[in-house]
């Protein structure tokens, strides 16, 4: 076997779900997972972590202490959800099931990326495979690299709906006590990491480079590989743009997929573990949870894609002194942030720059 994952033309090509944070990715990939031939796996951050530290040995053979690292990295997920230290031991993918199948694909990291998806799916009985992780939004050639064949969504959202949402959502979280006390702990952490990445601008700019990357992977690839899908018409006709996407992705659709849209982890609703509950009330919400200033500091600095993208703007006055403090108190804002993300990324220099280049036009 080489060094490349299967592209088999016989096997389902995987369905990659990407975008901004708080864009709908998650609904997404539970109304795809309902399905019943396609299976979301959660986020792995694979592109932008793992895959970074095992640079040049992608599709190589690895050694004893890079097999070990890749397989206590994905049986860990399979136990708590990527950024809660999930114990390796515990997890629901067997070691010598990772392992075996990685050698039955291929090569290399990639190979055990590959068979930790499929392995995911084959629990779920499902025949195709898909991952989800927003920011591989930066890496949609790297994936068509490792997948020629893949489909890869790219979700879409009202850039102050998504400042609101992230913003908003751990407000009125409330965390069942069936939780066990450590995974508690851990979330906390999750939560304060999350609270340190928080500042408007950060937001607004960061879903500006995604919208780039989008646009670009959008003029610059196949449309048989890129799919741009608003939440907003998910959300408004929800069988109509399913029903458009299964076709696309080259499934039958099923009626009555995304009759209910289930709300998990929105900052809509209280309940973490999601309440399926009319998404399109939550469309708009920005209105009123969004103050005048901030509305006109994400349109300001959005610039252009506002209207690239169909989004109107909302007739609010910018206070230019305003606007200057919020730039003023960006530099500190973003190393905070950095700070609190380090651990999440495999080169904190490349991750950064391809993110701020987008964002700076």
């Amino acid at each position: 076997m080489n060094g490349k994952p299967t592209t088999d033309p016989t096997h389902p090509e995987p369905v990659f779900i990407v975008g901004p944070a708080r864009s709908g990715t998650t609904l997404l990939g539970k109304v795809l997972s309902d399905h019943p031939a396609i299976h979301i796996t959660d986020e792995t951050h694979y592109f932008d972590d793992l895959r970074t530290k095992m640079k040049g040995r992608e599709k190589q053979g690895l050694t004893q202490e890079d097999t070990e690292l890749c397989i206590r990295y994905f049986r860990s997920l399979s136990h708590l959800p990527y950024g809660l230290n999930g114990d390796p031991e515990q997890g629901k993918v067997g070691r010598e099931e990772l392992h075996a199948m990685a050698k039955q694909i291929g090569k290399g990291a990639d190979a055990f990326f590959e068979a930790y998806c499929r392995i995911t799916a084959s629990k779920e009985n499902k025949p195709r495979w898909g991952e989800k992780t927003p920011r591989h939004v930066f890496r949609i050639r790297e994936l068509l690299e490792t997948h020629p064949r893949a489909k890869i969504i790219c979700m879409m959202r009202d850039p102050r709906a998504v400042v609101a949402s992230y913003r908003d959502w751990q407000k009125n979280l409330k965390v069942p006590q069936t939780v066990p006390a450590p995974i508690r702990a851990r979330m906390d952490e999750e939560y304060k990491r999350k609270r340190k990445s928080y500042h408007p601008l950060i937001m607004t700019l960061m879903w500006k480079a995604t919208a780039s990357a989008i646009l670009k992977a959008q003029a610059d690839l196949d449309t048989a590989n890129v799919y741009v899908l608003k939440y907003e018409n998910l959300v408004q006709e929800p069988a109509k743009t399913i029903q458009s996407l299964c076709q696309w992705i080259g499934v039958p659709y099923e009626t009555g997929l995304g009759d209910e849209l289930p709300m998990w982890n929105s900052s809509y609703t209280a309940g973490f573990l999601g309440t399926a509950v009319e998404a399109s009330k939550a469309k708009d919400r920005w209105h009123q949870t969004l103050t005048a200033h901030e509305i006109a500091v994400i349109q300001t600095a959005c610039g252009r894609l506002l209207a690239d993208l169909g989004y109107e703007r909302h007739p609010v006055r910018l206070s230019l002194l305003r606007y200057a403090w919020s730039w003023v108190t960006l530099p500190l804002a973003v190393v905070r942030a950095t700070l609190a993300n380090r651990g999440r990324v495999g080169r904190l220099l490349p991750y950064m720059y391809r993110r701020i280049k987008l964002a700076l036009g």
